[in-house]
């Protein structure tokens, strides 16, 4: 523990090597764990769209990068986004193509139709983000191939084997819930809380200024608190899984 300069009636401010600036943390175990399993996921998903014969294995392979999370809960809220958005952006898509045509000038107004209305709906759920895009690459690629409808189909299933693989790495090997990482969030809370009101303390009761580190304690104090409310969500949704 440090104190400041100015801290006359003795409020100490607790400082860390982790407190201002905050530095990254190096390589650790749990960091090795989530590269080895992200490899082992995304080769394990290529592998099955080759076995399937499906033909844009890449989509899958993007799906396990964008689906791996750093616990069990962020995964699954990533996963049953990806799905759910790829789902409702293939039948969007097929419909499209199947109303309009795929002439260049139909292609451009249903991209405009579904852009508009995913847009307008994305701040009901995050998964209508995801369909605008599933959407958009099925009408202006599915149009182009010989079969729309099985164009938007190996989309899916190529989509819904990197998230069933992301999800079934995520969950049996090395799995990281959210709660243990809250529980550290928590603590890490309560010292940027002892750091920020410490430093409120000993200014402005000295000469009522604002010090140079207030304004940063502030932001790393913000910063921990959004963790944690994130991390409470996601723990809420591995227990309920």
């Amino acid at each position: 523990m440090k104190f400041l300069p100015g801290a006359s009636r003795g409020y100490a401010v607790v400082r860390s090597r982790e407190h201002f600036p905050m530095k990254t943390s190096p390589l650790n175990s749990f960091h090795a764990k989530h590269a080895v399993k992200s490899a082992l996921a995304s080769v394990t998903a290529y592998a099955l769209t080759l076995l399937f014969h499906l033909p844009m294995g890449y989509w899958a392979v993007v799906s396990v990068i964008l689906v791996m999370q750093a616990n069990l809960g962020g995964s699954l809220r990533i996963g049953l986004n990806r799905i759910v958005g790829t789902a409702l952006g293939a039948i969007l898509g097929a419909l499209c193509l199947h109303v309009a045509g795929a002439s260049p000038w139909a292609e451009g107004a249903s991209l405009g139709l579904v852009i508009l209305v995913c847009a307008a709906l994305v701040h009901l759920h995050e998964s209508f983000r995801m369909a605008g895009m599933t959407a958009a690459i099925i009408i202006l690629m599915g149009g182009q191939s010989d079969n729309y409808l099985d164009f938007a189909a190996a989309r899916f299933f190529e989509i819904g084997i990197g998230v069933a693989v992301a999800l079934a790495y995520s969950a049996l090997l090395w799995p990281s819930r959210a709660g243990l990482h809250l529980r550290e969030g928590v603590s890490r809370a309560l010292h940027d809380e002892a750091a920020f009101y410490s430093i409120l303390l000993c200014c402005r009761e000295d000469d009522g200024g604002e010090h140079p580190d207030e304004a940063q304690a502030r932001a790393q104090l913000e910063a921990t608190r959004d963790r944690n409310a994130s991390l409470l969500a996601e723990a809420k949704r591995e227990a309920d899984r």
